[in-house]
């Protein structure tokens, strides 16, 4: 900003307009001297000439020293001079305003129909997305309920599973259904195990003939144990096998001297039980467990069934699979396991 207005002294703004007097050459702000941007333009693109008032009362005073008629007739002049350039400097203004006010127009109009056109695209995305939307909508309804049918199936199948495994469970118990298991008998060289049965059978009080099983063997037991291979009585009748285990149960503590075998020390105790899968033999183990935590008194095997009894007075419930020790539970007024 060099240069400052000749009005109010201050400076110009970087392009802005400005009115310069042709006599005095001084330069003004358009608004100190009542002009428009209109106006600006007009003097620019006609050049007429303009006088601040300064310069234009200087004028006035040096006219006023012609004479009278002379000063008469060139006000005349200059007043009809005047308003022809007032009549001119107006039609110009209006023309320019005409043009301007086409060319915004025009502009607006391209405006209004580009507009137009992004309107109508973003409507045609607008529907597509809305056909999208409902129709992924659809698609996720068909999925949920297609989810909830396959949920369903799942669990009458899983259900099916639970009865199978438990009917597996069943029959693989049924097959060792009269096969009877005798530990705590040392192992010998050369012994002869039916005899060792035998020696059993006569400390127990059981009339038995070799005619009653169809097998006896000693299992081998496992490579890190230090116990006998336990010996597998199999019967041919389950009345002769569970008239066998309750002889068995009323001789208390038999042990191998009641069988007649020299242990060197300490007789050994003798236990005598139905024969059990692998599942039975875990769910034993663990109502064993169950009853030591819960205060129960009472698991032992029936039919090759685990069964349990919270005292004398309580339910018998057999256990099926782990889960019903928590159903057990519940029903003597205990909280569930965690």
């Amino acid at each position: 900003m060099t240069d400052k207005c000749n009005s109010c002294r201050k400076g110009f703004a970087h392009n802005a307009y400005k009115m310069k007097c042709s006599v005095c050459k001084g330069v003004f702000h358009l608004e100190c001297v009542n002009f428009k941007k209109e106006d600006y333009l007009f003097h620019k693109d006609s050049q007429t000439p303009w006088n601040c008032k300064g310069c234009l009362k200087v004028k006035r005073l040096s006219s006023r020293d012609d004479s009278i008629d002379s000063r008469k007739s060139a006000s005349d002049d200059d007043g009809e001079s005047d308003l022809k350039q007032i009549i001119l400097s107006f039609r110009k203004e209006v023309t320019l305003a005409n043009k301007d006010m086409k060319r915004e127009l025009s502009n607006n109009s391209s405006d209004i129909k580009d507009l137009k056109e992004h309107l109508n695209t973003y409507s045609d995305y607008i529907k597509e997305n809305t056909d999208a939307i409902g129709a992924l909508r659809a698609e996720l309804a068909s999925l949920r309920e297609q989810n909830e049918q396959l949920r369903t199936h799942n669990d009458v199948l899983q259900k099916k599973v639970n009865a199978l495994e438990a009917q597996v469970v069943d029959n693989e118990q049924n097959a060792l259904a009269k096969v009877v298991e005798i530990s705590g008998i040392p192992s010998t060289t050369n012994e002869n195990v039916v005899d060792i049965v035998k020696s059993v059978c006569r400390a127990v009080e059981f009339d038995m003939s070799e005619s009653m099983f169809d097998n006896c063997f000693r299992r081998r037991p496992s490579p890190k144990s230090n116990f006998p291979g336990i010996i597998c009585l199999s019967f041919i009748r389950r009345l002769d096998k569970d008239a066998f285990i309750s002889a068995t149960r009323r001789k208390r503590d038999l042990s191998t001297h009641d069988v007649g075998i020299d242990t060197r020390g300490d007789p050994s105790r003798i236990f005598i039980n139905q024969s059990l899968t692998y599942h039975k033999r875990q769910l034993l183990n663990r109502a064993k467990v169950f009853k030591k935590e819960h205060q129960f008194k009472f698991v032992w095997i029936r039919s090759g069934s685990v069964m349990i009894r919270k005292d004398e007075n309580s339910t018998i419930y057999e256990v099926r699979k782990a889960d019903d020790l928590d159903k057990i539970l519940s029903k003597n007024g205990q909280p569930p396991r965690s």
